[in-house]
């Protein structure tokens, strides 16, 4: 996992996150409990995607959309979304050096 980052509405009204309606993006700590849910949603991806020699299918980069619902007994994160095919990664981001994620991060 190389970075994580939180999607806010531009307003209290209006519950959209996407910029064009007004959402901003922040970064966010690397929490233990969701990289852990974010590496399994990418396993499980890997194994439904097995080659026909039957080796897993690993994806060269992926974006794992979560949420944590504040109002649970948990709070443990849950995935929304396993984003393989042209992912926006919010390297704009600051503090995200585009070059550095590139890299494999294992």
């Amino acid at each position: 996992m190389t970075h994580s980052f939180t999607k806010l509405p531009g307003s209290d009204t209006d519950v959209r996150v996407q910029s064009e309606f007004g959402g901003w993006e922040r970064s966010h700590p690397v929490d233990a409990r969701e990289e852990a849910v974010a590496r399994r949603a990418i396993d499980v991806a890997a194994e439904a995607a097995r080659d026909a020699e039957g080796q897993p299918g690993w994806p060269w980069f992926a974006r794992v959309d979560m949420l944590v619902d504040p109002d649970s007994e948990t709070e443990e994160p849950a995935v929304l979304e396993l984003e393989v095919i042209e992912p926006s990664l919010f390297f704009h981001l600051p503090g995200l050096d585009d070059a550095e994620h590139m890299e494999s991060k294992g």
